[in-house]
């Protein structure tokens, strides 16, 4: 059929307006697609459902989003952030990604919130430096990476069970300067420097020093140091070998 058409030809406003509400309803009456309240809300409608609606704050959408790009501004405090809700559960339950730009320096933080308390789970800074557990990061020469907890605090590596768990040192130069490897199954641990392994434990606790086959010896622990030209336990008083 043919279209209906409003069309405003002059130079002024096309105002239409509504004591209480004016809406957009399918011909039948039947679902709603927009409703501006006169005095609050302004809200929009996916086959007579409620999908965006503006808000004294802002606005809140029902669904997904699917956008090309998300602009979070605010202030020089926690403002700028993306806050996950538990439902029902919010505000007691939830957690916050946000950005802080202020004194301390430009920092990103994921907050979480459990039954009312906050914690900073992890703040990630404009140098790279990340902290997991809290907000105050270690020494300036160790701070790419600080580890917080208020009891014992730790870091894990799980590998396959046939597989190493490794921790690598670098330089510009070589990817593997040094390492510390555990080889699981297998159950030993080994140390390199210069990218060559110089040292390992093995499962039963003995050490090779210059061999990756400690001696074994039953009942004993062992230490065996290895050279090309023989092994060499030197004891030192003051830097001087004795």
């Amino acid at each position: 059929g043919s279209h209906s058409i409003i069309n405003d030809s002059g130079t002024g406003d096309l105002r239409i307006g509504g004591s209480t509400n004016v809406q957009i309803w399918n011909t039948a009456t039947s679902k709603l697609s927009a409703n501006f309240n006169a005095d609050s809300a302004a809200t929009l409608y996916n086959n007579g459902g409620a999908k965006l609606a503006t808000t004294s704050t802002g606005i809140d959408v029902t669904g997904t989003a699917t956008m090309d790009g998300l602009t979070v501004d605010g202030n020089n405090s926690y403002t700028s952030n993306i806050k996950f809700d538990y439902g029902t559960s919010a505000p007691t339950y939830f957690s916050n990604w946000g950005y802080k730009s202020s004194s301390d320096g430009n920092k990103v933080f994921l907050t979480m919130t459990d039954a009312g308390v906050a914690k900073d789970v992890l703040v990630a800074d404009y140098n790279g430096n990340v902290i997991i557990g809290g907000s105050n990061s270690g020494d300036a020469a160790a701070d790419n990476l600080t580890l917080v907890d208020s009891g014992n605090a730790g870091m894990t590596i799980q590998a396959g069970d046939t597989s190493y768990a490794s921790l690598y040192f670098k330089d510009s130069a070589s990817p593997n300067s040094g390492y510390i490897q555990y080889k699981q199954g297998d159950d030993f641990m080994r140390f390199a420097t210069g990218g060559t392994e110089r040292m390992r434990i093995n499962s039963s606790g003995n050490v090779g020093i210059g061999t990756d086959s400690p001696t074994s010896s039953s009942g004993y622990g062992t230490l065996s140091i290895n050279g090309t030209t023989g092994g060499q336990l030197a004891f030192q008083t003051g830097g001087s070998a004795k």
